[in-house]
């Protein structure tokens, strides 16, 4: 259904007998490669399925297999009808802030299900967010950069190296040892900053943000009500600078959140 980078990614239907809808991530490789390399590229497409296996959550996606060809590995996933959200801000922008933050919400639960089972997501997007057409189901994709603390393997450094600039916690901009759970909590403040935004950047670059004295982008016109006003200052916090000052632990969030809804 579409190539990014380089890999593919289909819908497609399992074999018979059983014939269920089922998602493919295609990843290519030069068959003529040799073996040592060929070992070393599958190792590192596979780190994302190794993790995701693992991970049984209603919304993250659920990798059930893979295989091989002669020419690619592919990753098996659930099937699941939506769209990435980088593709919805159309819809985005007409729907409630109730379904926005509904949406959020989906995603903040999923990511505190990864964190307590020592995996950071490391790349949080709306590149990583599929939504259903009714915007009532979310799954949480793209660990192609996750950091499984339970695992011998490094991270894909070469998926870290294409994340977006804007997605970059500024504590890694420095190098060294950063704490992976604020960093996701940065990369969510980023995507709830957009979805109150309609798809609209809080900064054109995380260097920019931290070296400039612009700031975050001011938010469009003037909240019209309690809740869009509470939910622009809890995103305001998710991006701050210093990780210490942001807010944490995630179901503590939530519970914030959701007594913003209630």
């Amino acid at each position: 259904i579409r190539q990014q980078d380089d890999l593919f990614e289909y819908f497609a239907l399992d074999e018979p007998p059983c014939q269920m809808e089922v998602f493919l991530r295609e990843f290519p490789f030069d068959p003529t490669l040799h073996v040592s390399q060929l070992q070393g590229y599958l190792r590192a497409v596979a780190q994302e399925t190794k993790v995701l296996m693992k991970l049984r959550h209603p919304h993250i996606a659920c990798v059930i297999g893979h295989f091989q060809t002669g020419a690619s590995w592919v990753q098996v996933s659930d099937w699941f009808e939506g769209e990435r959200l980088e593709d919805s801000w159309a819809q985005i922008a007409e729907s409630s802030i109730w379904d926005k933050i509904n949406i959020f919400l989906k995603v903040i639960n999923a990511l505190e299900f990864c964190h307590e089972r020592g995996v950071f997501h490391r790349n949080v997007s709306a590149e990583s967010v599929r939504i259903a057409p009714d915007l009532s189901d979310v799954r949480l994709v793209g660990f192609d950069c996750a950091l499984d603390l339970s695992a011998t393997l490094s991270t894909n450094s070469s998926a870290s190296n294409r994340r977006d600039p804007r997605l970059i916690p500024p504590e890694d901009l420095a190098g060294g040892t950063s704490n992976p759970r604020l960093s996701d909590i940065f990369q969510a403040g980023v995507l709830l900053y957009r979805l109150l935004e309609n798809g609209a950047w809080p900064f054109a670059s995380t260097f920019e943000f931290a070296t400039s004295s612009e700031g975050i982008r001011a938010y469009a016109g003037e909240a019209t009500d309690r809740e869009t006003e509470a939910l622009r200052a809890v995103a305001i916090r998710m991006l701050d600078i210093c990780p210490e000052n942001r807010p944490d632990l995630l179901s503590k969030l939530a519970q914030e959140l959701q007594a913003v809804l209630a």
